[in-house]
């Protein structure tokens, strides 16, 4: 506390405490999403409730409500976090003088071991079990993850196009097909529990295979 009769706080020291507060405040919304994240995963979409997610915080509503509006608020600030997280590095690619192949592999590997991961899946089995019923979480993450990831590759795929290194026709299906060649059926059938992980020369293959056929189908055989 400033003593009496001292004047005006000093410019610094009041960003110093601006900041601070700032800081404490994203701290906690971070927290509120971290809870949240762990129920609609646990839970799903329609079994977590903001009751339930006061008991797990052990705050007030109030509280949560000066963050976030309601769950649907809750659950697309989660998916934003978690690509704000990831996926920013997930779908970087490298510069121009990388060549395609090593560019598109390094990405391959780096998608399938997010999309592997199990809370990616158990991700994915929650949006599959209440998208019908709440469409609007499955549009969510289709906005903020599925086009946001695409967009970059395409991007990437319109350059080498653009530098001869690629003859494409469709940039939208080149990039679907690229991701199907990396995910074959392998999520599929560790979400039915039909076999465990890849491991990492498993992986690897796989990757390298979906590149080769991809740069078979497109690529003009010219060096980056």
């Amino acid at each position: 506390m400033r003593p009496h009769g001292r004047g005006p706080m000093p410019r610094r020291e009041a960003l110093d405490i601006m900041s601070a507060r700032e800081d404490r405040k994203q701290d906690r919304r971070r927290e509120i999403l971290r809870v949240a994240g762990e129920l609609f995963l646990r839970e799903g979409y329609a079994g977590t409730t903001m009751a339930g997610l006061m008991r797990e915080l052990g705050g007030s509503k109030a509280t949560v409500y000066s963050y976030f509006h309601g769950k649907e608020d809750i659950f697309r600030s989660y998916i934003e976090q978690r690509i704000e997280e990831e996926a920013e590095n997930v779908f970087a690619f490298p510069g121009q003088d990388t060549p395609p192949e090593e560019a598109l592999t390094r990405f391959g590997l780096r998608f399938m071991r997010m999309v592997m991961r199990e809370d990616s899946r158990a991700l994915n089995r929650l949006l599959v079990t209440e998208s019908m019923r709440f469409p609007e979480i499955g549009q969510t993450f289709y906005t903020l993850c599925i086009e946001f990831g695409r967009s970059r590759l395409m991007d990437y795929l319109k350059g080498l196009d653009a530098r001869g290194l690629v003859r494409i026709d469709s940039i939208p299906r080149a990039s679907e097909q690229f991701i199907a060649l990396c995910k074959l059926d392998s999520v599929l059938r560790l979400m039915v529990g039909v076999r465990e992980e890849l491991d990492a020369a498993e992986l690897e293959e796989q990757v390298r295979a979906a590149v080769a056929v991809f740069m078979a189908a497109y690529g003009t055989g010219r060096k980056a």
